[in-house]
């Protein structure tokens, strides 16, 4: 008896087995579709999830693979000052440069002119080299040894249309010199040499850069010192300590008790916060790829997981007759999922292997320059883990669907009363019969266009498409309103790159030069220890009436109050109303009540720590060091500020004015000159410009792969109602109307996914982009493009009437004596 049952057991799974191989036969073509379908939004999705885990971490790598300080102290030219830096006891490892005054010379020693703005860095010790590495992006670093050798940074290269090989007239000249002429041209070098360029790039501080860092600059090697190590002017001195950014505060307090006596100023770059406004200026590119790598998988779900239920109905007549022979449940099931389930496999590990031939193009933006590990790379975590959620996320579902499946009568019964109903109620609208029968197609059955898959995964990808657009209008909003990123005025004079001031005496005559000028504000420059935290310091005038954007609170009445940014809020625990002590010039502490957050602009000395979006603090120009101590026989109110906010009259910042106030400025002076400066992008606006396409063009990408589903759907819907049009065509209905039919269908479906996906498309867009923008530290002001979604949506209905011309074709062209006649 038992081996009776055995025998049965084995015919049965045989039998299935058949029918299993009879189904894939039948359906292998829709079953590459769904795989294929899957390979693409799939491999998208994780292209795009795995290059936002890349470009985020790019930097970071960077940095190991340079070997960068921990901070850098400008120290000045006093060689004593020096040695004693680089004995602190929390340094284990110093590297500095000297700046030269050096540059390319005419055949007769005279400097040449129209360079005269390049900075030359000298490399003392292996600064550059081994420590802060340079970057090349074209060439390679200069030979340490070799003292004709010199690198440019990208900005210098373009500047001077100079090139990897050309071979320049280098000369180096006295600083003393050079600033007590009258006619630079008169200048002869004390030391000259022929090198060549062997290397273009990047210093580390330069790979993701604020505008107002930029500034043309040469590496010289260690070889090259030797021979002008007395022309030196001031030095940055790389160090790298014991315990990291612990030990930053400590040191400051070291080097300030070694220079208040000699009056000099400190200034300071830390790395830490350099990494932090490099990583931010790469978030918005790593978290639009990384919420549109989500959408891709999102829509790439839902498409190919309705498109698994949907092949799962389809045989439901074969699993009855299957049921009616007497197969086990388990056997019915395998039947039913075996083809989807192949299909899901084969679109996953697709997906993954789509993913893994596309990650040379990460990452993106800035940092791909400097990518350590170009090439294919092959993240586990994203490739691996996805391809198996996919597996697993969908073979769920197809279990579900094959469990839950109904019998087809039944289904049937209640398909034709929801078709009957609907029926009705499109006669009720006066529909003409070609208009009824083609929505009743898109929403009254279940094997329809838009029941449910293509419905779904339409307005899935128009939300997406929206959503994208939305937040792109709003971070071109961003870029074209520099008040939202903290420069509430329209240009500032800045003293020889912020480290020397301008008279106050020149400030006035300048306010009284030009009758379009509302207001100006003094602001010192400089970095301070609150709460025993290093932060970029903004000083400011009593009285002043142009302060940066307030985001919380108020901006400071008095000398008790404070501002901070978001970002260092954060760093010190503070929130208003919260007490916090600066430390002052001769290490006291002040209490300063938090009255307000900022957003502050990219502003500062050149090459040195300055406040920027979410990092500073707006103080009193005493609480500045260096700006209330007496110097050079000045009082600090005598004592100049190092820049100059300037804001203009309603209606008069357009070109014209600001020509105009170069001219003005360029009376204002200082031992080092005076700049003036329109407005300056934060490194987070300046790299926006690698964000402005990815989301659209990615969510341009879903929409077409929901596009071709409705399009294979139209044709598999014609195909399977073959018999229902031939009855049509047998009772009058014209070519035309019977493809009219499909053009309705192929309209219905997009305009109902037009009427979800645009609003939720627009709310997603406005809530991602009011998230993204306080994550930036910038003011929210989020932009709808509804010009833009009404022309898109328009488009859609003329592309969906195109997708519909084949399917149409084809149910116009449907025979009508072999079909009924099979009937």
């Amino acid at each position: 008896m038992g081996a009776d049952t055995r025998s049965e057991e084995r015919a049965k799974s045989a039998g299935a087995g058949l029918v299993a191989r009879a189904i894939l036969r039948d359906r292998w073509r829709s079953l590459i579709g769904l795989a294929l379908v899957l390979a693409m939004l799939g491999g998208i999705g994780m292209t795009a999830l795995a290059g936002a885990r890349r470009t985020q971490s790019a930097y970071p790598r960077f940095l190991r693979w340079a070997n960068v300080s921990t901070m850098a102290v400008d120290a000045g030219t006093d060689r004593n000052l020096l040695g004693q830096v680089e004995r602190f006891p929390e340094v284990v490892r110093h590297r500095r440069y000297t700046a030269v005054d050096a540059g390319h010379i005419f055949p007769n020693g005279a400097p040449d002119l129209s360079m005269i703005e390049l900075e030359a860095l000298v490399s003392v010790d292996g600064r550059y080299f081994d420590q802060d590495r340079f970057a090349a992006t074209e060439g390679r670093r200069p030979d340490p040894n070799r003292m004709d050798e010199v690198a440019l940074n990208l900005t210098a290269a373009r500047r001077y249309h100079l090139h990897v090989g050309q071979r320049l007239d280098i000369g180096a000249f006295d600083d003393d010199e050079a600033s007590q002429t009258e006619d630079p041209s008169t200048l002869r070098p004390k030391f000259r040499m022929r090198a060549t360029i062997v290397g273009i790039g990047l210093f580390p501080e330069e790979v993701v850069q604020d505008e107002s860092d930029r500034s043309p600059l040469a590496l010289f090697t260690p070889a090259f010192f030797k021979k002008v190590s007395h022309l030196g002017t001031y030095s940055w001195e790389g160090l790298v300590l014991r315990h990291g950014d612990k030990d930053v505060v400590s040191v400051k307090r070291r080097y300030h008790d070694l220079v208040a006596s000699k009056g000099f100023p400190e200034f300071y770059r830390v790395t830490s916060v350099d990494t932090f406004h490099s990583l931010q200026a790469v978030r918005p590119l790593s978290l639009a790829l990384g919420i549109f790598g989500l959408i891709a998988v999102v829509v790439a779900l839902v498409l190919t997981g309705l498109s698994v239920a949907r092949e799962i109905s389809v045989i439901a007549p074969t699993r009855r007759d299957l049921r009616a022979l007497g197969v086990t449940r388990r056997v019915d099931l395998l039947a039913a999922v075996i083809g989807p389930g192949i299909a899901v496999i084969a679109g996953a590990v697709g997906a993954a292997l789509l993913a893994y031939v596309l990650s040379p193009v990460m990452p993106l933006g800035q940092v791909r320059r400097v990518e350590v590990n170009r090439g294919l790379d092959f993240d586990g975590t994203v490739l691996g883990v996805g391809a198996l959620g996919l597996i697993v996320v969908l073979g769920v579902l197809a279990l579900v669907t094959a469990v839950v499946t109904r019998p087809h009568a039944t289904r049937d019964a209640r398909s034709a009363a929801r078709t009957s109903r609907m029926s009705a109620a499109m006669s009720k609208m006066g529909l003409g019969p070609t208009n009824a029968l083609g929505l009743r197609l898109a929403f009254g059955s279940r094997d329809g266009a838009a029941s449910p898959s293509v419905f779904v995964g339409g307005a899935v990808a128009i939300w997406a498409l929206v959503a994208a657009l939305t937040f792109s209008a709003s971070l071109h909003g961003l870029v074209r309103k520099p008040a939202l990123y903290g420069w509430q005025w329209q240009g500032v004079a800045v003293a020889g790159a912020g480290y020397f001031n301008i008279p106050r005496q020149q400030i006035r005559a300048f306010e009284r030069t030009d009758p379009d000028i509302e207001s100006t504000t003094g602001v010192h420059f400089g970095s301070g220890s609150i709460n025993g935290v290093n932060v970029p310091l903004l000083g400011y005038d009593p009285g002043t009436r142009v302060t940066p954007p307030i985001t919380k609170g108020r901006a400071p009445r008095s000398a008790s109050e404070i501002a901070v940014g978001s970002e260092t809020a954060r760093q010190l625990g503070a929130d208003i109303g919260d007490v916090v002590h600066i430390t002052t010039d001769q290490g006291g502490v002040r209490p300063r009540r938090v009255v307000g957050f900022m957003v502050f602009p990219t502003l500062g000395i050149i090459h040195g720590a300055h406040t920027s979006l979410g990092t500073g603090a707006w103080v009193t120009a005493t609480d500045v060091p260096g700006v209330g101590r007496q110097d050079a026989g000045l009082s600090p109110s005598a004592l100049g500020p190092n820049a100059l906010f300037i804001r203009l009259r309603a209606g008069h910042d357009g070109p014209s004015e600001m020509r105009a106030l170069r001219r003005a400025t360029s009376k204002l002076q200082s031992e080092a000159g005076v700049t003036f400066n329109p407005v300056q992008r934060p490194a987070e606006i300046v790299n926006t410009k690698n964000l402005d396409t990815a989301p659209s063009i990615l969510s341009a990408v879903l929409l077409g792969g929901a596009l071709l589903a409705l399009a294979a759907t139209l044709s598999a819907t014609v195909r399977r109602r073959r018999s229902e049009l031939a009855v049509l065509k047998s009772i009058g209905m014209t070519r035309r109307q019977l493809s009219g039919m499909v053009s309705w269908q192929s309209t219905g479906v997009v305009l109902a996914g037009i009427v979800v996906g645009v609003p939720l498309g627009v709310a997603f867009g406005r809530w991602i982009w009011t998230r993204f923008a306080d994550g930036l530290d910038v003011v929210a002001d989020p932009s709808v493009p509804w010009v833009s979604i009404l022309l898109i949506s328009i488009a859609l209905i003329v592309v969906a009437n195109l997708v519909a011309v084949v399917p149409g074709r084809l149910a116009s062209r449907t025979a009508i004596g072999p079909l009924l006649q099979a009937d």
